[in-house]
């Protein structure tokens, strides 16, 4: 198995609220995407937890597909979705009525993401621990496309901005 070199493509940290976070203008330097979040929206929900939607190029139609494995609290589920115009979920960035400084941490890894002759499809790891409510998620997804991704679009989920202080990282690996 090759060793992979990180380099960090964009960064953005939020100090204002944002409805989207955009990485775009991407070239084929790498092999594979990688994005980190520290995220958290302003949805307004008991269970404290909002998804982030994940879309490429800037296609808004329904062809992405999720599954997810996700424990709250002390209770597990799974979720599959399909169709889905938002885009792949990832989860789980904090919401309210958490303390204000809760985010959640989430990792999107997009294999061979300038491959021409496969459907793009990636693997997310995220979760956030609150003094009320814990989430931990493990999701694939698949966007139903075979061209190469030259953007990457995040929302939030259910929530209609990201706050202040989230970080969005885009990271390109290459094998070394």
């Amino acid at each position: 198995m090759p060793d992979y070199t990180y380099e960090i493509i964009e960064s953005t940290v939020l100090t204002g609220t944002a409805t989207a976070v955009t990485f775009s203008s991407l070239t084929t330097d790498y092999e594979h995407l990688e994005i980190w979040m520290t995220a958290r929206t302003d949805l307004n929900t008991t269970t404290g937890y909002d998804y982030v939607g994940v879309r490429f190029n800037g296609d808004t139609g329904s062809n992405y597909a999720t599954q997810t494995m996700y424990g709250h609290n002390t209770t597990g589920a799974t979720e599959r979705e399909t169709g889905n115009a938002f885009g792949m979920k990832v989860r789980a960035a904090a919401s309210d009525p958490e303390n204000a400084l809760n985010f959640g941490g989430i990792c999107v890894l997009i294999p061979d993401y300038r491959g021409a002759n496969v459907n793009k499809s990636s693997t997310s790891i995220g979760g956030k621990c609150g003094p009320s409510y814990g989430f931990a998620s493990n999701g694939t997804g698949e966007w139903d496309n075979t061209a190469a991704i030259t953007s990457v679009e995040l929302t939030p989920g259910a929530g209609t901005n990201f706050n202040i202080g989230c970080v969005f990282t885009l990271y390109g690996l290459r094998s070394s």
